[in-house]
Protein backbone atom coordinates (compact mmCIF):
# COMPACT_ATOMS: atom_id res chain seq x y z
CA UNK A 1 0.00 0.00 0.00
CA UNK A 2 1.24 3.10 -0.75
CA UNK A 3 1.87 5.80 2.61
CA UNK A 4 2.54 8.89 3.18
CA UNK A 5 5.73 9.49 5.14
CA UNK A 6 6.05 12.97 5.96
CA UNK A 7 3.84 15.77 4.84
CA UNK A 8 4.46 19.65 5.43
CA UNK A 9 2.34 22.57 4.06
CA UNK A 10 3.60 26.42 4.52
CA UNK A 11 2.00 29.27 2.64
CA UNK A 12 2.24 28.45 -1.29
CA UNK A 13 3.77 25.64 -0.95
CA UNK A 14 2.82 21.83 0.07
CA UNK A 15 4.79 18.67 -0.36
CA UNK A 16 3.55 15.41 0.66
CA UNK A 17 6.23 11.93 0.64
CA UNK A 18 4.77 9.16 -0.89
CA UNK A 19 6.68 5.46 -0.12
CA UNK A 20 5.30 2.12 -0.86
CA UNK A 21 6.88 -0.82 1.52
CA UNK A 22 6.90 -4.95 -0.24
CA UNK A 23 8.22 -7.98 0.52
CA UNK A 24 10.23 -9.60 -2.05
CA UNK A 25 9.04 -13.28 -2.62
CA UNK A 26 12.18 -14.36 -4.14
CA UNK A 27 14.85 -12.65 -1.62
CA UNK A 28 17.12 -16.00 -1.00
CA UNK A 29 17.36 -16.98 -5.15
CA UNK A 30 17.80 -13.27 -5.50
CA UNK A 31 20.75 -12.82 -3.21
CA UNK A 32 22.29 -16.49 -4.70
CA UNK A 33 22.52 -14.82 -8.15
CA UNK A 34 23.99 -11.77 -7.05
CA UNK A 35 26.70 -13.81 -5.08
CA UNK A 36 27.54 -15.93 -8.25
CA UNK A 37 28.09 -12.26 -10.15
CA UNK A 38 31.42 -11.02 -10.75
CA UNK A 39 30.74 -6.83 -9.36
CA UNK A 40 32.28 -4.73 -6.71
CA UNK A 41 30.53 -1.79 -5.08
CA UNK A 42 32.22 0.50 -6.98
CA UNK A 43 30.19 -1.28 -10.64
CA UNK A 44 27.24 -0.07 -9.17
CA UNK A 45 27.48 2.53 -12.87
CA UNK A 46 28.56 -0.12 -15.33
CA UNK A 47 26.07 -2.71 -15.23
CA UNK A 48 22.26 -3.50 -14.73
CA UNK A 49 21.40 -6.01 -12.54
CA UNK A 50 18.17 -6.95 -14.63
CA UNK A 51 19.85 -7.67 -17.95
CA UNK A 52 19.94 -10.84 -16.84
CA UNK A 53 17.59 -13.57 -17.77
CA UNK A 54 18.34 -15.56 -15.11
CA UNK A 55 14.53 -16.67 -13.13
CA UNK A 56 15.45 -15.20 -10.37
CA UNK A 57 15.73 -11.53 -11.69
CA UNK A 58 12.82 -12.11 -13.84
CA UNK A 59 10.19 -12.83 -11.24
CA UNK A 60 11.71 -9.63 -9.14
CA UNK A 61 11.25 -7.32 -12.07
CA UNK A 62 7.36 -8.88 -12.45
CA UNK A 63 7.05 -7.97 -8.86
CA UNK A 64 8.61 -4.39 -8.94
CA UNK A 65 6.54 -3.64 -11.98
CA UNK A 66 3.12 -4.50 -10.17
CA UNK A 67 4.70 -3.21 -6.74
CA UNK A 68 5.42 0.29 -8.36
CA UNK A 69 2.30 -0.04 -10.02
CA UNK A 70 0.56 1.27 -6.90
CA UNK A 71 1.59 4.47 -7.48
CA UNK A 72 -0.63 4.65 -10.26
CA UNK A 73 -4.79 5.07 -10.40
CA UNK A 74 -6.13 2.07 -10.03
CA UNK A 75 -3.06 0.17 -9.96
CA UNK A 76 -2.95 0.31 -13.64
CA UNK A 77 0.89 -1.37 -14.37
CA UNK A 78 2.48 1.42 -16.91
CA UNK A 79 4.16 0.30 -19.72
CA UNK A 80 6.71 3.26 -20.42
CA UNK A 81 8.99 1.93 -17.12
CA UNK A 82 12.52 1.38 -17.20
CA UNK A 83 14.76 -0.11 -14.67
CA UNK A 84 18.20 -0.75 -13.56
CA UNK A 85 19.72 -2.01 -10.81
CA UNK A 86 22.76 -2.78 -8.71
CA UNK A 87 24.12 -5.19 -5.68
CA UNK A 88 25.40 -3.31 -2.91
CA UNK A 89 27.88 -5.04 -0.49
CA UNK A 90 28.31 -3.06 3.00
CA UNK A 91 31.05 -4.88 5.52
CA UNK A 92 31.26 -3.53 9.05
CA UNK A 93 31.90 0.20 9.77
CA UNK A 94 30.96 0.79 6.34
CA UNK A 95 28.40 2.92 5.45
CA UNK A 96 26.62 4.92 2.73
CA UNK A 97 26.74 8.26 2.11
CA UNK A 98 24.02 10.76 1.70
CA UNK A 99 22.99 10.84 -1.87
CA UNK A 100 20.15 10.97 -3.83
CA UNK A 101 19.24 9.43 -7.45
CA UNK A 102 18.14 11.98 -9.61
CA UNK A 103 16.33 15.46 -9.57
CA UNK A 104 15.59 15.85 -13.06
CA UNK A 105 12.06 16.81 -13.86
CA UNK A 106 11.18 13.78 -15.31
CA UNK A 107 12.60 11.69 -12.48
CA UNK A 108 10.54 9.07 -11.06
CA UNK A 109 11.36 6.28 -8.06
CA UNK A 110 14.04 4.69 -6.63
CA UNK A 111 13.98 1.48 -4.77
CA UNK A 112 16.13 -0.32 -1.83
CA UNK A 113 15.36 -3.96 -0.88
CA UNK A 114 17.52 -5.87 2.08
CA UNK A 115 18.46 -9.02 1.01
CA UNK A 116 18.36 -10.48 4.92
CA UNK A 117 17.98 -9.60 7.70
CA UNK A 118 20.52 -6.53 9.37
CA UNK A 119 19.96 -4.44 12.23
CA UNK A 120 20.60 -1.19 10.06
CA UNK A 121 18.45 1.06 8.94
CA UNK A 122 18.19 3.45 5.59
CA UNK A 123 17.51 7.19 6.49
CA UNK A 124 15.92 9.81 4.09
CA UNK A 125 15.92 13.50 4.43
CA UNK A 126 12.83 15.07 3.55
CA UNK A 127 13.68 18.48 2.27
CA UNK A 128 12.03 20.58 4.50
CA UNK A 129 14.01 18.96 7.54
CA UNK A 130 17.47 18.78 8.23
CA UNK A 131 19.61 16.05 9.65
CA UNK A 132 18.66 16.08 12.82
CA UNK A 133 15.10 17.08 12.76
CA UNK A 134 12.53 15.10 10.51
CA UNK A 135 14.20 11.83 9.47
CA UNK A 136 12.43 8.76 7.84
CA UNK A 137 13.55 5.50 9.09
CA UNK A 138 12.96 2.58 7.65
CA UNK A 139 14.41 -1.15 8.91
CA UNK A 140 16.26 -2.90 6.79
CA UNK A 141 14.76 -6.52 7.23
CA UNK A 142 14.93 -9.50 5.03
CA UNK A 143 13.14 -9.05 1.65
CA UNK A 144 11.76 -5.55 2.64
CA UNK A 145 11.98 -2.89 -0.13
CA UNK A 146 11.00 0.44 -0.62
CA UNK A 147 10.07 2.72 -3.49
CA UNK A 148 10.62 6.50 -2.21
CA UNK A 149 11.01 9.39 -4.87
CA UNK A 150 14.99 9.62 -6.83
CA UNK A 151 15.30 13.27 -5.73
CA UNK A 152 15.00 11.99 -1.83
CA UNK A 153 18.30 12.18 -0.24
CA UNK A 154 19.24 9.36 2.03
CA UNK A 155 22.08 7.23 3.65
CA UNK A 156 22.99 4.41 5.36
CA UNK A 157 24.69 4.93 8.71
CA UNK A 158 27.49 2.73 9.95
CA UNK A 159 26.74 -0.58 9.91
CA UNK A 160 28.07 -2.75 12.64
CA UNK A 161 26.80 -6.21 10.88
CA UNK A 162 29.66 -8.47 9.51
CA UNK A 163 28.53 -8.22 6.09
CA UNK A 164 25.37 -6.53 4.63
CA UNK A 165 23.60 -7.22 1.30
CA UNK A 166 20.58 -5.19 -0.73
CA UNK A 167 19.94 -4.02 -4.02
CA UNK A 168 19.44 -0.69 -5.73
CA UNK A 169 16.90 -0.05 -8.18
CA UNK A 170 15.91 2.65 -10.40
CA UNK A 171 12.67 3.17 -12.30
CA UNK A 172 12.55 5.35 -14.50
CA UNK A 173 9.67 6.79 -17.64
CA UNK A 174 9.96 6.91 -21.08
CA UNK A 175 10.54 10.56 -20.93
CA UNK A 176 13.33 10.27 -18.49
CA UNK A 177 14.70 7.61 -21.31
CA UNK A 178 14.50 10.60 -23.99
CA UNK A 179 16.40 13.35 -21.96
CA UNK A 180 19.16 11.50 -20.22
CA UNK A 181 22.59 12.11 -19.87
CA UNK A 182 24.23 9.07 -21.65
CA UNK A 183 27.13 8.26 -20.14
CA UNK A 184 25.07 8.48 -16.78
CA UNK A 185 24.22 4.98 -15.45
CA UNK A 186 20.82 5.34 -16.93
CA UNK A 187 22.13 4.40 -20.16
CA UNK A 188 22.07 0.91 -19.01
CA UNK A 189 18.41 0.54 -18.19
CA UNK A 190 15.82 -1.99 -19.71
CA UNK A 191 12.33 -1.35 -20.74
CA UNK A 192 10.70 -3.26 -17.76
CA UNK A 193 8.01 -4.81 -19.53
CA UNK A 194 10.78 -6.93 -21.16
CA UNK A 195 12.62 -7.91 -17.95
CA UNK A 196 10.51 -10.73 -17.67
Amino acid sequence: MVDVKANVEFPNFKMTIYTHEFILQNVDDVLNHCLNLSVQNDDWDKYNLFSSNEKPIKLMAEQLHYEVSKFNRNDQVRKDLWINGWFNIIYKGESIAPHFHSAETESYYSCNVSLDNYNTRTLFYPPWGDRYGHVISVENSKGKGMFSPQWLWHEVPESNEDIRYTLGIDIHTDAMMINHDKNAPIAYSRRLLDCY
